[in-house]
């Protein structure tokens, strides 16, 4: 019997990191476009000008002292934004490894906005694509030595989906509601090969089901008569046989110029457990300095684990940029 001392590292955490088939985000209100394909970000309402198209690459290294087994996640999105259409068009690129599994996924993205009035409008959302899984066996660690069935190396293209809605609307004196709902990894799959051999390593990959909600609150002009909000937020997360995460942050933000924020992920399954602890931060630099519709933003995130585990785990680490610009 197959017994890798890694994986069952992530199942005895799989109530704080759902197992990893999905990639986690410290700066999660950055990286919105994978969570939910039909969200509209909606700091176009609070930068100086609204861009349509923007470009966004990511890196992240998670649990740090597992060395070259910890999980790290690339990602790279695009997306464009037609007005006079009512619709958005984007596409991602994502790279996942953990340990001797890894998942290399290229997607296309498609919304459209159900303009209402009081600048209001619900936008929906379908991403699709495929993504390559592998595991290589000589990367594993046993429990068995020999083990024929752990050395065995599975690679498996998939087709992925995600569906999601997302309402947003402008109330007064400027302030902003957000709220949306998606089914990442939509379809279920089994990877693995056939084979008497390949029966005993099997890993299934099941639909994910996110809820996300937020608040920008307006404080008023300041810091160079630039628009102050405050951005309350939470992201809810389940799957099959997992107890609900739910990630709250709450964001100082003054616009085109910096951000800073924290917040916590927690669970509750017998009772209530605290998985993760936040801090993130950014600078924007917009058209103070380009005088034209562009900015660039640059934010880094950082996690504690704080659950029992979290000394043998270590924290993470996340670095995010994003280039925006008016067509």
């Amino acid at each position: 019997m197959l017994r890798i001392i890694f994986t069952s590292l992530v199942l005895v955490t799989a109530v704080a990191v759902q197992a990893q088939q999905l990639p986690l985000f410290s700066q999660y209100r950055e990286q919105t476009t994978l969570i939910n394909p039909a969200i509209i970000n909606a700091d176009r309402a609070v930068l100086s000008f609204m861009p349509t198209s923007k470009a966004v690459v990511s890196y992240r290294n998670q649990w740090g002292k597992l060395g070259k087994e910890a999980p790290r996640t690339f990602t790279a999105q695009y997306e464009h934004i037609l007005e006079d259409a009512n619709m958005t068009l984007g596409g991602a690129v994502t790279r996942d490894q953990t340990g001797p599994t890894s998942s290399v996924g290229v997607s296309r993205r498609y919304a459209y906005q159900i303009k209402f009035s009081n600048e209001g409008f619900l936008s929906l959302g379908l991403s699709t694509g495929f993504a390559q899984f592998r595991y290589l066996g000589h990367l594993g660690i046993f429990h068995d030595p020999g083990d024929d069935i752990g050395f065995t190396d599975n690679s498996r293209m998939l087709f992925e989906t995600n569906l999601g809605a997302y309402y947003q609307t402008e109330l007064n004196n400027y302030d902003i509601f957000y709220a949306g709902v998606s089914v990442p990894q939509g379809a279920t799959a089994d990877l693995g090969g056939s084979g008497e051999a390949s029966a005993d390593f099997r890993l299934r990959r099941v639909p994910h089901y996110y809820a996300q909600a937020g608040y920008y609150k307006y404080l008023g002009e300041g810091i160079g008569n630039r628009s102050i909000f405050i951005e309350p937020s939470v992201w809810l997360k389940t799957a099959q046989n997992v107890p609900t995460q739910t990630d709250l942050n709450l964001r100082f933000q003054a616009a085109d110029l910096f951000w800073i924020g924290g917040g916590m992920s927690f669970s509750v399954l017998d009772k209530f457990h605290r998985d993760n602890a936040h801090i993130e931060a950014g600078i924007t630099v917009a058209d103070d300095y380009f005088n034209s519709g562009r900015c660039i933003k640059i934010g880094v995130g950082y996690d504690t684990n704080i659950t029992p585990y979290g000394s043998y785990l270590g924290s993470a680490f996340e670095i995010n940029l994003t280039y925006a610009w008016e067509r």
